[in-house]
């Protein structure tokens, strides 16, 4: 089948050097960054999305959630994610230098474990803003999509807070469920599946954060994610800056939390939110 390619021979050499620069489980460590727009081959047509992605490197971690798009720019598709539909995927990255390549490596979600890790190969090149990325993946129905997806910096300071985490407890005050919830991946406190579950995925790095919650009984689940802004004023006192989300009067607001780590290296964060005490330990991924 023939395919149109996305850059020429000499960018393919660039991609292999500058990405092999890259080869380096730090040089990303603690940066964000987000989509300027990506281009989509599919079946030799070529159709270009702006969306709004935002994805974080912490370390050999990484987390990303797109949502309210892709618009369709340009060419035959249609926009494939409604204003209150969202994607995202988190897990670990793998560097080759000598192949100049990098790797993305999806090993679960929220809701159950991949049967094997998935991993996507991908060209990384270093532009003047932030980077732009290239891969192939096979779809369901066996078409391959040829990706090019460009991406800026939006990287802001680096804490000691910065890592992938994942919700062991919780607390709150006063929300139904969520009262002394206990969490759970599969079912509740009693191993019962109509129970309430809870669980959340969080990320931090780049002067940014962006979390991913998951809740209900046995097959009734809602998700939900929010992402912005990471600002520590002090010590302890952290400051998360809205920016899109899917929780009600979410987006624009800004909450305050007492955030420390513990002595065994979890995570935990105290903050009030709707007139709620809450308080969420997290162990780290």
């Amino acid at each position: 089948m023939f395919k149109i390619p996305f850059i020429s021979v000499f960018s393919v050499l660039l991609s292999m050097m500058t990405s092999a620069a890259l080869a380096d489980k730090h040089t990303l460590s603690s940066k964000a960054f987000k989509t300027v727009d990506r281009t989509i081959i599919a079946n030799q047509v070529e159709n270009k999305f702006q969306d709004n992605e935002l994805k974080i490197f912490t370390g050999d971690k990484l987390m990303w959630v797109r949502s309210g798009g892709p618009l369709a720019l340009e060419g035959t598709a249609d926009n494939f994610l409604s204003d209150n539909e969202f994607l995202y995927g988190f897990g670990s990255t793998q560097f080759d230098s000598e192949k100049g390549t990098y790797s993305e490596i999806y090993t679960e979600n929220l809701k159950s474990k991949f049967q094997s890790p998935r991993s996507v190969e991908m060209n990384m090149i270093p532009t003047e803003i932030g980077f732009l990325q290239e891969f192939s993946t096979i779809r369901g129905d066996g078409v391959e999509l040829d990706y090019s997806i460009s991406w800026v910096s939006v990287t802001g300071e680096q804490t000691k807070f910065d890592g992938l985490w994942r919700l062991i407890s919780c607390e709150i005050s006063e929300i139904g469920f969520l009262k002394n919830l206990f969490t759970s991946r599969k079912n509740g406190p009693n191993n019962d599946p109509d129970e309430q579950q809870f669980d959340e995925v969080k990320m931090i790095g780049g002067g940014h954060f962006i979390f991913v919650q998951s809740s209900g009984t046995g097959e009734e689940q809602t998700s939900n994610f929010g992402y912005g802004e990471f600002v520590v004023d002090d010590g302890t006192t952290v400051h998360e800056i809205a920016k899109e989300g899917t929780r009600p009067n979410f987006s624009g607001r800004t909450i305050e939390l007492d955030m420390q780590m513990d002595s065994g290296g979890n995570l935990i964060q105290s903050f009030v939110y709707d007139d709620n005490d809450v308080v969420l330990m997290y162990s780290r991924i």
